[in-house]
């Protein structure tokens, strides 16, 4: 079987890492690309975290109004006794 090794490559470029970059273990090949790939990196995290912001908005909602219809449902099979007076 051959067994071919794949030579790192830079994040950002993905051009081939100098044997320096690879000796020191660095993923891009210069600090302006690891500057530009950070930054990309945590713009997307913050739209991530917008977005999961949002569907919790989203399911919440939902469960007040599940709640609220439950609780008007339950009012309405409630004995005359404990409904409220209006």
């Amino acid at each position: 079987m051959i067994r071919m090794k794949m030579k790192p490559k830079c994040l950002a470029c993905h051009k081939e890492l100098s044997l320096f970059s690879r000796l020191a273990r660095h993923r891009f090949c210069s600090e302006q690309h690891e500057q530009a790939y950070m930054a990309e990196l945590e713009e997307l995290a913050l739209e991530r975290l917008g977005c999961a912001r949002a569907t919790l908005a989203v399911v919440q909602h939902r469960q007040r109004v599940l709640n609220s219809e439950e609780e008007a449902r339950h009012l309405e099979n409630a004995s005359p006794l404990l409904r409220p007076i209006a």
